[in-house]
């Protein structure tokens, strides 16, 4: 229909923006679509955004849909070059996980915390293994108790806050 294509080009329109910030508030926004299909389809574009800050936004927005789409956009985020990025799709797997393969989540943050060096995204990986079953990786996450790093201690600080919406709060 002519409206639809006409909102398809708005959209398109928005997700091609050149300020960052307008794709940062789509990312945000898409939370609140309606159709949760074509809301997932356009943050998983976002997601392989340049900007780091408008694909942390599309993760966060995309565990508000626990579906194998978001969940798949989540795990391929932990090989993202942003801390933040690499830190909240963490926490999504372990959120979305939980109800699309817990099996499969936790295997994929068990093979993730093996190739992870940054202490602060490891609080995020080890937080989602717990939430997933794995209560063993406790001791994991008081060893980086002893952290000098202002980022770790917040991480660590934050870690069992269960918000109801989003992941942000993870990192």
């Amino acid at each position: 229909s002519p409206t639809k294509e006409f909102d398809n080009l708005k959209m398109n329109n928005l997700l091609r923006h050149t300020d960052s910030e307008v794709r940062c508030w789509l990312a945000k926004a898409l939370v609140f679509e309606t159709n949760s299909r074509i809301a997932v389809e356009y943050l998983i574009r976002l997601a392989r955004d340049d900007s780091a800050d408008v694909r942390l936004e599309a993760l966060d927005s995309l565990c508000a849909f626990a579906c194998v789409d978001s969940f798949s956009a989540l795990c391929a985020a932990l090989k993202d070059s942003d801390i933040l990025v690499r830190s909240i799709a963490a926490y999504g797997i372990a959120s979305t996980g939980k109800v699309i393969s817990p099996i499969q989540a936790t295997e994929i943050l068990n093979e993730a915390v093996k190739g992870e060096c940054v202490d602060r995204v490891l609080v995020n990986m080890y937080e989602g293994l717990y939430i997933l079953g794995n209560k063993s990786v406790i001791t994991n996450i008081f060893m980086l108790i002893s952290s000098e790093d202002y980022h770790v201690q917040a991480a660590l600080l934050h870690a069992g806050d269960h918000q109801s919406s989003g992941c942000k709060g993870r990192i």
